[in-house]
């Protein structure tokens, strides 16, 4: 058990909780602006990509990048899955990510608010 899971009387951490937290954390980093390497994070995929602004290539580029950064920073998620669900009117783009840890399928959600750029990683 951790120093701040004994102070706070939380239960101890689990392998999937570490995922969910670290994916959380490399999903909101902006690519360029929170780290010293330079393909962590996602990047301004309006921005990088302003000719398919709001277009399927546009949101297949946002698909491939978290999807690969799922693949670089959290190796302890095996044969991960994708799928886009689709926006709600809040203006958040919801994803599926399924794969295995510790030999157990594994899913959660991913949320990413398409103004803001914050994105919200949770188990389901």
């Amino acid at each position: 058990m951790s120093f701040l899971s004994r102070i706070q009387g939380t239960q101890p951490e689990g392998e999937f909780d570490r995922v969910v937290r670290n994916l959380g954390q490399v999903l909101n980093i902006r690519k360029e602006y929170g780290s010293v390497l330079p393909t962590l994070g996602l990047g301004d995929y309006e921005g990088e990509h302003d000719h398919l602004h709001g277009t399927h290539e546009a949101l297949a580029a946002l698909d491939r990048e978290i999807l690969e950064q799922v693949v670089r920073y959290e190796p302890r998620l095996l044969s991960p899955r994708l799928v886009r669900l689709g926006r709600d009117p809040e203006l958040w783009l919801h994803f599926h990510l399924e794969g295995e840890v510790d030999g157990l399928p594994r899913s959660l959600r991913i949320k990413l608010h398409t103004i803001f750029r914050q994105v919200e990683v949770r188990a389901t």
